[in-house]
Formats: structure tokens, sequence, C-alpha cells
């Protein structure tokens, strides 16, 4: 997985954590609609990525 620093991670336990919370995640909220945010929300703190700009997607989102 190619992070935001620009360096490719090659190693199976970097990768690991963000995989196991998107895997969850989808599982559990496969019926709720508009679940995907809180989903996108949750890999996003798993990784450490800023969460802040979400709003810009739910203003859309019930057009998709």
């Amino acid at each position: 997985m190619i992070e935001v620093t620009g360096r490719i991670s090659t190693v199976f336990l970097d990768d690991f954590p963000a995989s196991l919370t998107a895997t969850a995640a989808a599982i559990g909220a496969a019926g709720i609609p508009s679940a995907g945010l809180v989903t996108m929300i949750i890999v996003l703190q798993a990784v450490n990525l800023p969460t802040e700009d979400i709003g810009l997607i739910l203003a859309i989102d019930w057009f998709l």
C-alpha cells in the first residue's frame, strides 16, 4: 500500500490493521443505508488519515 508520505509499505503487519478494520466495518454495515460514511471514517481513523473533510462527502452522498 502506498502511503500518504510516498513511501511504499512492503510489510504485511503495516497493512493488516487497515484490512481487518475495513472488512469488519463492511460486514457490519451491509444492510444499513448511508453506513458507508461511517465505515469510511472508521477506516480513515485506523490508518491515521484526517477525517475533517468528511462533511464534503456527506453533502452530496444523498445524491449518489
